[in-house]
Order: structure tokens, then C-alpha cells, then sequence
């Protein structure tokens, strides 16, 4: 019983982790809840590819910048899936 225990915990603790870490990560990067922030990583690419497509990796990292709650939903699925991998190795 510890053993599933601790995998539960392992599980949440990525969950965590992920909606913490995935909209400061966002952030620091420079896309932030009014666009891309002057003088961040994110200005100096999009002044480096231009016009930015629909669909692209940029686009993407722009919505969830907008969109903290929506960052963190998809950072607490990539923890939890990374949780639950580190599960099996307890």
C-alpha cells in the first residue's frame, strides 16, 4: 500500500510542479498576459522571424502567455505525465 502511496504522490507532486512552473517559465521568456514583453527572448525572436504563422510553436507560446490559467492546465498534464513515468521507478 505505501508503494501505490507513493506513487499517488509522485503523480501530484508533477501535477504541481507543472502548473507552477509552466506559466513562470512562459513568463521568463517573455510572453506575457499583454504580449510578447520588449526586450525578452520572445521580442528578440519574433523580431528575428517576423511575421509569426498561425499554428507555429511562437503563436502557441503567445496564447498561453495570455492565458496563465491555460499555461498551468497544460503544464499540471505534462507534470502529471512526467509524474507518472517517475512512478514507475519507485
Amino acid at each position: 500500500m505505501a508503494d501505490v502511496l507513493t506513487s499517488i504522490g509522485v503523480v501530484l507532486g508533477g501535477v504541481a510542479a507543472g502548473a507552477i512552473a509552466a506559466p513562470v517559465a512562459v513568463l521568463l521568456f517573455g510572453f506575457g498576459t499583454g504580449g510578447v514583453v520588449a526586450g525578452s527572448l520572445a521580442a528578440g525572436t519574433h523580431a528575428t522571424i517576423g511575421n509569426v504563422t498561425a499554428g507555429s510553436i511562437f503563436a502557441f507560446m503567445q496564447s498561453m502567455g495570455t492565458m496563465p490559467l491555460l499555461s498551468g492546465l497544460y503544464g499540471s498534464i505534462a507534470g502529471g505525465l512526467v509524474g507518472a513515468v517517475g512512478a514507475i521507478f519507485v
